[in-house]
């Protein structure tokens, strides 16, 4: 019988890759566009856990799940740490050399300053999450937009990994509850 797991944020997600490694192959997980959805899922008996991002080794403590955590009675039933790989993703007609417009979550921006130090014309815009911003990007065909996201973002949504391993450093791990 499949566990259902409720996470923020869509396929691809750093969350959805934490469910997985907590429950493996038993985990159903279902996406949320918000906390409150998330916890809807939970307090209606819908999913039987939520994953959440406590904090991240280069971003610092997710407050957004602290403030969720400090409201709620929920209780902590386990912890996993994942390694945070940041890739640059883009539809396939794109190159480095289109790029303009760079979107993720903040701390995938936050974690990525060296990249964008590197080109200094390409403008961030933050967004609610990194698979999302991945899916739209690449769903945009606009050859000038890109998204730093997780790797599984590019083979889901039909992108392209124009540059990998973006993060500032190799030690990028976030915790998860």
């Amino acid at each position: 019988m499949l566990t259902r797991i409720a996470v923020c944020g869509e396929r691809g997600s750093f969350a959805a890759e934490a469910a997985q490694a907590f429950l493996g192959e038993e985990t159903k997980i279902v996406y949320c566009a918000s906390l409150a959805d998330l916890a809807r899922a939970v307090e209606t008996g819908i999913c039987a856990y939520a994953v959440l991002p406590f904090e991240n080794s280069l971003a610092g403590e997710v407050k957004a799940t602290l403030k969720f955590l400090a409201e709620t009675d929920w209780r902590i039933v386990g912890e996993n740490r994942i390694r945070i790989r940041q890739h640059l993703i883009a539809c396939a007609r794109a190159s480095v050399e289109t790029i303009r417009r760079v979107e993720s979550h903040p701390a995938a921006l936050a974690q990525c300053r060296k990249l964008f130090e590197r080109y200094p014309h390409w403008r961030t815009a933050e967004s609610g999450n990194t698979a999302r911003s991945a899916r739209e990007a690449v769903e945009s065909g606009d050859v000038r937009r890109a998204a730093i996201a997780g790797a599984a973002c590019a083979g889901i949504y039909g992108g392209k990994i124009l540059l990998a391993d973006v993060e500032d450093e190799s030690e990028n791990y976030t915790k998860f509850y």
